[in-house]
């Protein structure tokens, strides 16, 4: 809930609850300059989901991980998208 709960609190970004280990997340902006600029600036890898047609370059997914790896995603998106 804690990660879910941080990315939903982050303007432009939508996630939806996942039955895995996993957050499926709609983005405002592009998935993949998200995940390009949040491995350049944080070194954190997320999946875009290019691979989903129907989905588009919107989505991307990350896996619910420690609280401290999700607290360092929800700070390098917040920085990221904030700028």
């Amino acid at each position: 809930p804690q990660l879910f709960e941080g990315l939903a609190a982050l303007p432009g970004l939508k996630p939806f609850r996942g039955a895995a280990n996993f957050l499926l997340v709609q983005s405002e902006p592009s998935s993949l300059w998200v995940q390009e600029t949040l491995l350049k600036h944080h070194q954190i890898l997320i999946r875009d989901c290019l691979s989903f047609p129907e989905l588009g370059d919107r989505y991307f997914r990350v896996a619910v991980r420690t609280e401290a790896e999700n607290q360092r995603l929800l700070k390098g998106l917040s920085e990221i998208i904030s700028n």
